[in-house]
């Protein structure tokens, strides 16, 4: 298990292209989504491998999102559809302003919320076997998702948790 958070990883510009121009899974081969990979790699020494099932999209929950992994188990139930995600990652597009709730959380050992100010632009990285949710909210917070099926050698010394 391990997680990051690398601060400011898209604009207030590309975010509101964001939300105003894509729906559905989408491939790797946006630019803006090519670059944040790049940091992605560099923080968890990986690869993101060709051709893999991995993609990304962006994502309005007003109802929130129960406790999960993004292999897609949740703690009742062990088998998941997205068994092939080794890392996701969640950016969120929409101002704190613009909404009330919707605290990212992860849940593996207590609870440890990410606010929604320092989530804000910022990308939430995480190994799949991260317990995580999204508490419900009003107003309409939107989240850039990204589901990476990766190699790596090891974790960079680096990288600073969230």
């Amino acid at each position: 298990m391990a997680r990051w958070l690398i601060s400011n990883i898209i604009t207030v510009k590309e975010a509101e292209e964001f939300l105003s121009d894509y729906s559905g899974k989408q491939p790797f081969n946006h630019p803006v989504i090519h670059r944040i990979c790049e940091a992605f790699k560099r923080v968890v020494s990986a690869t993101i491998l060709p051709d893999s099932p991995g993609y990304w999209r962006v994502e309005e929950r007003n109802q929130g999102h129960v406790e999960h992994v993004d292999t897609g188990r949740q703690r009742t139930k062990p088998k998941g559809h997205m068994e092939w995600c080794k890392y996701g990652a969640s950016i969120l597009l929409t101002p704190p302003t613009a909404f009330k709730g919707g605290r990212f959380s992860y849940t593996n050992n207590g609870v440890e919320t990410l606010s929604p100010e320092k989530h804000y632009l910022s990308a939430a990285v995480h190994t799949s076997d991260e317990f995580h949710r999204i508490e419900a909210n009003t107003g309409g917070r939107v989240a850039l998702l990204l589901f990476l099926p990766i190699s790596h050698s090891e974790e960079s010394s680096n990288a600073s948790s969230a």
